[in-house]
């Protein structure tokens, strides 16, 4: 259970994600392909571009990584945070949710939830049972 200490988020039925995209987004970060990185989108540390294992990314960044074709994992990588990308459209921190129905406040919760302790499949419960 995902217990940072913060709001408890009442989600609208309207602002659920798009249940394609919610699957996606659940499967990436439950099978184990994607391991978590803190504080960072991206890391290709330990990446292996030959076999794509190693891959390291935060919560969102798999978010990003599943719903953006053209998602550049070399250009993720030195970003700390969603809007360094400049995704005009996707995780601006405001209160407002963007075309595929993520909010801005959710999106600092799971950074900060990520960041702080909540394991993937922690994060991919709370999202399951609320997003």
């Amino acid at each position: 259970m995902i217990n940072v200490g913060l709001i408890d988020f009442k989600i609208k039925s309207e602002d659920k994600l798009n249940p394609e995209i919610k699957t996606n987004w659940l499967e990436a970060l439950r099978n184990g392909k994607i391991r978590q990185a803190h504080k960072q989108l991206c890391s290709l540390a330990d990446y292996d571009e030959n076999t794509g294992t190693g891959l390291k990314m935060c919560c969102l960044g798999v978010y990003e990584y599943v719903t953006d074709k053209n998602a550049d994992i070399h250009e993720m990588q030195d970003c700390s945070l969603p809007y360094e990308l400049n995704m005009e459209s996707h995780f601006q921190d405001t209160w407002c949710k963007d075309e595929n129905g993520i909010c801005g406040n959710i999106t600092t919760f799971l950074a900060y939830s990520n960041d702080n302790g909540a394991t993937f499949e922690e994060i991919a419960n709370w999202i399951e049972e609320n997003l």
